[in-house]
C-alpha cells in the first residue's frame, strides 16, 4: 500500500496540479499529500464519515485556506465548484470500481470535462482491467484449489467468481471510445503500475490520463515487436549500437500476468488439465516474460526515459514500452507519452465493461424464481440449478447453440469432508449470515470461507460487517482469515469477553427474527 500511494502521488505531481477537484477523496490519502502544493483543492466523497475525518486532518495540517470538502455522490461532484470555477486537474483514484455501471462512469467523466480548464488533465487511477477479468479469477481459483484434478470443477468455480464479481472493470478501449465523443480530449494515456512485487494492486490494474491539450508532435519512432529471442541484455546491446531517439517495443510479455493468462486460455480451449498440471504448463510457457517494474531503472541506466502502456491487441496482459533518449541533464526526465490511438475501430462504451450489479440482481432473483417455480411445478420438475447468462449463444442460423451453453453447476464447491450442519444457536445464526453473504443455499460448519465457498477479501469485509451489525460487536476483519470456518469463528466468538454473556441470547433472537432486523431494533428487543 505504501508503494501504491507513493507511485500514485508521484504520477499526479508530474501533471503539476495547481487547482484540483478530487472525486472520491475518501479519508484524504491523496489529498493530504497533494494539497500543500496547490492553490485550491476540492475534495468530494459520498461518505459523510470520510468527509468529517478528512476535515479534521485538513484542519490539523493547516490546509483550511486551500482545501474545501463536500459530501455528495460522484455525479454531483462538479456542483461543489463555485460558478465559473475550473480546474487544471480532476482526480478519480481507486473509486470507479465501486460505480454501479459503465453509464454511471460516463456521466461522471462528462461532468468532469465541463469544469476542466483548457489544457487540463483528468486522472483516473486504479482501474480494473476488464479484458483480464477471467485471467484474474482463474489465478485466484488456482491459488485456492491447487490440487483440484477436475477441469469442469475449475471452470465452474471461475464462472462463479466472474458472476459474483461486484466491482466495475473496464477495458482500456473504453477510454478511447469515450474520448472520441469529446473533441477537447486530445490524448489518452494508459499507465501500468510500476511498484515492485506481484499483487492485486499492480497486476490487473492501471491508470489513465485524459489530456485536454495538444501534445507536441513526436519525433520519428522506430517500432520493434518483442520476439522470443529478445531479452533485456540483447535490447541493451541494440541501444548501445544504434542509439535510437525513440523506440517502441510491442507486445512485451508481462511476467505478472503471463502464467495466469496461459492457464486461463488452456482452461477454456482444452479443458483437460487439473489445477496442478495447468500451473506447471503455464509457468513454463511464461518463461521470458518481463516484469514492468524493471524498466524504469533499466532505462535510466542507459540514458532513456520510459513509458509503459497496455498493448490494445493483447488479451494476455502484454504491454508496449516506449523508450526515449534523454537530453544531457541531471534532472529526471518526464516519461514520454504514447501517440494517441485515434484511428482504431471502436464500439459503444458499454461494450468495454462488465455489469457489477448482475451479482446483486442474481442474488435477489434466484430465490424469487425458486419460490415461483416451487408453487407451480411438481417436485420432480424443479430445476436443480439456475444459471444466469448475459446473452444466449446462437448458431449461424439464429437458433440457440445448445452445445455452447455452460454446464450448470452448484454455486459452491463441496468440501471433501462433506456437509456438517450447525450444532448450536450461535453456529446456526452464523450459518444464516454466511449463506446470505455468499448467496449459497447452505453452509456447513467446516466449510472453509475461501477454499470451499469461493469467498474473497471483499466478501470477507461484507461478512464481518454483517456479523458486527447482527451481534452488536466490533470484531476485526482478521478473524475471518484466522478462523475461516463457522466452527472456528463461533469458538472465537465464544471466547470474546464482550460477547460471552449475551452471545447465545442474541443468536436465538437473530434466528427467530430471520436476520431481518436493524441493530437499533435488536437493541430494543434485548433490553
Amino acid at each position: 500500500m505504501a508503494d501504491w500511494v507513493t507511485e500514485t502521488v508521484a504520477k499526479i505531481r508530474r501533471l503539476q496540479p495547481r487547482r484540483v477537484l478530487e472525486i472520491g477523496c475518501g479519508t484524504g490519502l491523496l489529498l493530504l499529500r497533494l494539497a500543500p502544493d496547490c492553490e485550491s483543492y476540492i475534495g468530494t466523497d459520498f461518505s459523510a464519515a470520510a468527509i468529517e475525518f478528512t476535515g479534521r486532518q485538513v484542519h490539523a495540517g493547516h490546509l483550511d485556506k486551500c482545501v474545501r470538502l463536500s459530501c455528495c455522490e460522484a455525479t454531483g461532484a462538479t456542483g461543489a465548484a463555485a460558478d465559473g470555477e475550473v480546474f487544471d486537474t480532476v482526480i478519480l483514484n481507486s473509486v470507479v470500481q465501486y460505480f454501479p455501471s459503465v453509464h454511471y462512469l460516463e456521466r461522471v467523466l462528462e461532468q468532469a470535462l465541463t469544469v476542466l480548464a483548457p489544457g487540463g488533465r483528468l486522472f483516473i487511477g486504479d482501474v480494473r482491467h476488464f479484458g483480464l477479468l477471467r485471467v484474474f479469477h482463474t489465478d485466484i481459483e488456482l491459488h485456492h484449489s491447487p490440487n483440484e484434478p477436475n477441469p469442469d470443477v475449475l471452470r465452474s468455480a471461475v464462472a462463479r467468481r466472474l458472476a459474483q464479481d461486484g466491482e466495475l472493470a473496464l477495458d482500456p478501449l473504453f477510454f478511447l471510445a469515450f474520448a472520441r465523443r469529446f473533441p477537447q480530449v486530445r490524448s489518452v494515456e494508459f499507465q501500468l503500475k510500476r511498484s515492485p512485487g506481484h499483487n492485486e494492486l499492480n497486476r490487473f490494474r492501471y491508470d489513465v490520463v485524459l489530456r485536454c491539450a495538444e501534445t507536441s508532435s513526436a519525433p520519428a519512432t522506430e517500432e520493434l515487436p518483442w520476439q522470443a529471442d529478445l531479452d533485456l541484455d540483447r535490447l541493451g546491446d541494440r541501444l548501445s549500437e544504434k542509439a535510437p531517439g525513440r523506440l517502441v517495443l510491442r507486445q512485451v510479455p508481462n511476467t505478472r500476468i503471463a502464467s495466469a493468462a496461459v492457464a486461463a486460455r488452456l482452461m477454456e480451449t482444452e479443458g483437460t488439465r487439473g489445477a496442478r498440471e495447468l500451473v506447471e504448463v503455464a509457468e513454463r510457457a511464461a518463461d521470458g516474460a518481463i516484469d514492468p517494474g524493471l524498466w524504469s531503472q533499466w532505462a535510466a541506466q542507459r540514458g532513456y526515459a520510459v513509458a509503459l502502456s497496455w498493448n490494445l491487441d493483447s488479451r494476455e496482459g502484454g504491454y508496449d514500452v516506449l523508450l526515449e533518449r534523454c537530453a544531457e541533464s541531471n534532472d529526471t526526465p518526464p516519461a514520454p507519452v504514447f501517440p494517441f490511438h485515434g484511428n482504431l475501430p471502436l464500439r459503444d462504451c458499454a461494450d468495454y465493461g462488465n455489469q457489477p450489479l448482475q451479482a446483486l440482481h442474481q442474488r435477489h432473483l434466484t430465490p424469487n424464481l425458486q419460490s415461483h417455480l416451487l408453487n407451480r411445478l411438481p417436485d420432480y420438475m424443479l430445476p436443480s440449478s439456475i444459471t444466469f447468462l448475459e446473452t444466449l449463444p446462437l448458431t449461424a442460423n439464429g437458433k440457440i447453440d445448445r452445445r455452447a451453453l455452460p454446464t450448470p453447476h452448484s454455486l459452491r464447491v463441496e468440501p471433501d469432508s462433506g456437509h456438517v450442519a450447525p450444532c448450536n444457536t450461535v453456529e446456526r445464526a452464523l450459518a444464516g449470515i454466511w449463506a446470505e453473504t455468499l448467496t449459497v443455499e447452505r453452509v456447513g460448519i467446516h466449510d472453509n470461507f475461501f477454499s470451499h465457498l469461493g469467498g474473497h477479501s471483499l466478501l470477507a469485509t461484507q461478512l464481518t460487517a454483517r456479523i458486527n451489525d447482527a451481534f452488536r460487536a466490533q470484531l476485526p476483519l482478521q478473524w475471518i482469515f484466522e478462523s475461516p470456518t463457522i466452527a472456528e469463528f463461533a469458538e472465537a466468538m465464544t471466547g470474546h469477553p464482550a460477547l460471552a454473556e449475551r452471545l447465545e441470547r442474541t443468536a436465538e433472537l437473530l434466528l427467530s427474527l430471520d436476520h431481518l432486523v436493524a441493530a437499533e431494533e435488536l437493541e430494543a428487543v434485548l433490553q
